[in-house]
C-alpha cells in the first residue's frame, strides 16, 4: 500500500478492491472504477446453521455461501460452491486476531488481525499474497498478488471482514 486510497477517498487503490461493510449486515466488493463486483449477504439460519450468501454482480444467483460451522470457543467457516467446500476461515485464538484460511487445493494463508488499525495482509510462507488497508472497521482497500484473487480467496477474506464486524 503506497498510501494512496487514504480515508477520505471513495474509491479501492488502482487494480485494488473495496470492502464496504453496510450497517445492515451486509458487504459489496467494487473494484478501482467502484464498480460492485460481489456482495455478501449478512448472515441468516438455514437448516439450523448461519449461512450468508455470496452472489457475483454478474449473476441473479447465489454463486458462494459462507457457513459458520462453529462459534466458540473458536470460530470456524467453510466457504461452498453447491455444496462442496473451497476453503474454510479458522480463527486461531479467543481474541480472534490471528485467523487461517485453508484452500480445498492444499494452499494455507495466515492472516493476522491486530486490534488495531493497521496495514497488514494475509501471509503464504512468510509473503505476502494480499495486502489490507483498513480505513475504518468497515471499509478496507485490498490489493492480491497477481493470479489470487480467485472468487474462494475474496470470499474467505470478506467472512473474516464480516466476522471481525460482527463479532461471529
Amino acid at each position: 500500500m503506497d498510501g494512496s486510497g487514504g480515508a477520505g477517498t471513495t474509491q479501492a487503490v488502482p487494480g485494488g478492491y473495496r470492502f464496504s461493510m453496510r450497517f445492515q449486515g451486509g458487504m459489496q466488493l467494487a473494484d478501482s472504477t467502484d464498480r460492485v463486483l460481489w456482495s455478501l449477504s449478512g448472515f441468516v439460519t438455514r437448516g439450523g446453521r448461519p449461512v450468508a450468501s455470496f452472489v457475483a454482480a454478474e449473476h441473479a444467483t447465489e454463486d458462494l455461501e459462507i457457513v459458520r460451522t462453529r462459534r466458540f470457543p473458536r470460530p470456524q467457516f467453510e466457504i461452498l460452491e453447491h455444496g462442496r467446500t473451497l476453503a474454510t476461515v479458522e480463527s486461531d485464538g479467543l481474541l480472534r486476531t490471528q485467523w487461517t484460511i485453508a484452500f480445498a487445493d492444499g494452499l494455507r494463508w495466515q492472516f493476522p488481525l491486530p486490534m488495531f488499525r493497521v496495514a497488514r495482509g494475509a501471509l503464504r510462507d512468510g509473503a505476502f499474497v494480499v495486502k489490507v488497508r483498513e480505513h475504518r472497521m468497515n471499509l478496507w482497500d485490498l490489493v492480491f498478488e497477481p493470479g489470487q484473487d480467485r472468487p474462494e480467496a475474496v470470499a474467505a477474506i470478506a467472512c473474516v471482514h464480516l466476522a471481525r464486524w460482527r463479532g461471529l
